[in-house]
């Protein structure tokens, strides 16, 4: 589940700023999840797990 997306992660410069927070279950695999809107796009890489705090 998305947990956070923020446009603004609060720099101070302004430029290329932006958030996002993914949360669920401990050793859940969200390898190659594309994360995107109308400006930009990542790719999680392959075989990133969620950490044991549940948040990546």
């Amino acid at each position: 589940m998305l947990y956070e997306i923020s446009g603004d992660a609060g720099q101070s410069d302004g430029v290329d700023d932006g958030i996002v927070e993914i949360a669920g279950p401990p050793g859940t695999n969200i390898g190659c999840m594309v994360v995107s809107n109308s400006e930009w796009a990542i790719v999680i890489p392959e075989n990133t797990m969620i950490p044991g705090d549940g948040v990546f």
